[in-house]
């Protein structure tokens, strides 16, 4: 295709105006979009297929599925669980007015 079929072509993919943007930044624009929907259809592959292995809750706070830490819940130990929940409090209490995350049990 021409480099205004081109144009065209990528700045529809993108629901834009072509208008403004260069051949390659249409492109670039384009493909993020086409990776991101790829990514959202994985994503959503795995919930339907894996759903016994999914905790859902923590993929809709946090967007991931897998335990490998990025984006999940970490995993303290004892000490650093407890000094964490102190400085919680105490931010807590410095500022009455945040909003605030029930807890899991």
């Amino acid at each position: 295709m021409g480099a205004i079929e081109a144009g065209y072509h990528f700045a529809g993919i993108c629901s834009v105006s072509p208008k403004g943007y260069t051949l390659r930044q249409l492109w670039m624009m384009a493909n993020g979009k086409q990776t991101a929907q790829r990514n959202a259809n994985v994503d959503v592959a795995y919930l339907v297929w894996a759903m016994s292995e999914v905790d859902i809750e923590a993929y809709l706070l946090f967007g991931e599925m897998s335990e490998t830490g990025r984006g999940g819940p970490v995993d303290l130990t004892p000490e650093l669980q407890h000094r964490l929940e102190q400085e919680v409090e105490r931010i807590r209490a410095e500022n009455p007015g945040l909003p605030t995350v029930r807890k899991q049990e």
